[in-house]
């Protein structure tokens, strides 16, 4: 194929643009190509896929093993046929009939202990299944919509464009599988405080986004497998395992798939941002030396959120009206509250009497080594001719506060204290003491 050219086989693949040079056979991941935290943007909770983690940074794609094989596995298995076949190689020499009886019974066994280094069964999609996938998804907009279906209520996020920061990636040929596992998002905090506003307003609180590639929703497998260099969907169990697992040689085909870069699988992390700036964040997404055609940014086709905003503007009208009042009313309050008698005995308790516009009231408040105990209550009108009074009998002291016609009593002991406010309220209580 001249450079240039387009790949009339697959419309999907655009140019042939990467030169044969060393980076060709170099797999690069992908870094985000904005700063997305000197724009403001975060990550997003929501997002389409499998997630790795639950971490808010970007999320690189990467190489990972294609099967878990135990390489003490593979050991084992080694030595067991070396065994094997050495059985057989004496049986073959010295034709003794109880060589040929173990070789049967061991080879049985091993048929069974082999089973610990035979890939586990895997369909591999093909390489046109991923080239549609992942230009659907490189393609695709995101929209978001919050919605309440009791009551009927809808908001769409006021985003208008889609760009694609997954960044540069080139999956040379020497790699053979790949994984679509997530596409993160990215947006400004205003979708967080759409969706908050919204719960706030209409009390419950529904987020529906999707990806959509023109007009058609957008949905993958993450756990899909894709083979890159195969037009046809494969198996991991082929002619060659089985041919190995017949001779109890399963392991050697095993150390192949340990060593192999072949044998490995790219995780593919791709990534959207939601934004109403345009900005040249391009995506060079290449695979065994042909690129993917990307658009720059994507239109989001959004609804004006008319009835929202109208709702929205209401409710906050109504709560500042109230926090207003609400305000007036403690101001009003404060300007008509005061003290009119404070008691206290060091560390162990204290009496304070208010009175709240022309009510008053009490509360008793005590401590001891064990806690915090009080005691509240509403004593009646506020009487402006009752003065404030202290009397001290021996172990007794007598409280009589300002505004109220109350007697308080406070008896001493040695280890604890009683006191009783008028009528209603008796208790004992330790002494405070380190």
């Amino acid at each position: 194929m001249n450079e240039g050219a387009i790949d009339e086989e697959n419309p999907i693949i655009a140019k042939f643009e990467i030169q044969a040079n060393e980076n060709t056979k170099l797999f690069v991941t992908n870094k985000c190509p904005i700063n997305l935290k000197g724009n403001k943007y975060i990550k997003l909770k929501y997002h389409f896929g499998g997630r790795k983690s639950s971490s808010n940074i970007f999320e690189s794609s990467q190489i990972d093993k294609l099967f878990n094989i135990n390489p003490f596995a593979i050991i084992f298995m080694m030595f067991y046929s070396i065994t094997l076949y050495d059985l057989l190689i004496t049986f073959i020499i010295y034709h003794d009939i109880r060589l040929l009886i173990y070789f049967i019974i061991i080879y049985i066994l091993g048929s069974l202990f082999q089973v610990i280094v035979i890939p586990k069964p895997i369909k591999f999609k093909s390489k046109k299944e991923f080239d549609e996938d992942l230009n659907q998804i490189l393609n695709s907009y995101i929209i978001f919509e919050v919605s309440n279906n009791k009551k009927k209520k809808k908001a769409m996020y006021q985003a208008k464009y889609t760009i694609d920061i997954t960044g540069s990636i080139n999956i040379p040929k020497d790699f053979c599988y790949a994984k679509i596992k997530e596409v993160q998002l990215f947006a400004r905090d205003d979708l967080n405080k759409l969706v908050k506003n919204f719960g706030t307003l209409y009390k419950s609180t529904d987020v529906n986004y999707k990806m959509i590639y023109r007009t058609e929703e957008t949905k993958f497998d993450s756990s899909l497998i894709y083979s890159l260099d195969s037009e046809n969907d494969l198996y991991s169990i082929n002619k060659y395992t089985t041919i190995f697992s017949i001779f109890l040689l399963q392991w050697i085909n095993a150390i192949y798939y340990w060593l192999s870069k072949s044998k490995k699988c790219i995780n593919i992390y791709l990534a959207k941002l939601i934004t109403n700036e345009l900005a040249n964040t391009p995506t060079n997404f290449t695979i065994h030396g042909k690129r993917y055609q990307i658009e720059p940014y994507l239109v989001n086709p959004i609804e004006t959120n008319s009835e929202f905003d109208k709702d929205f503007e209401e409710y906050e009208r109504d709560k500042k009206e109230k926090e207003e009042r609400e305000a007036r009313l403690r101001e009003e309050k404060e300007r008509n509250t005061e003290i009119l008698s404070e008691f206290e005995n060091g560390r162990n308790f204290t009496i304070i009497v208010k009175r709240v516009y022309n009510t008053v009231y009490l509360k008793f408040d005590a401590y001891t080594s064990k806690g915090h105990s009080w005691h509240k209550s509403e004593l009646g009108d506020y009487d402006p001719n009752i003065e404030e009074r202290i009397v001290r009998k021996d172990k007794m002291t007598i409280y009589y506060p300002k505004g109220f016609d109350i007697r308080i009593e406070v008896l001493r002991d040695i280890y604890s204290y009683t006191i009783t406010i008028g009528d209603d309220y008796t208790r004992n209580f330790e002494y405070y003491h380190n």
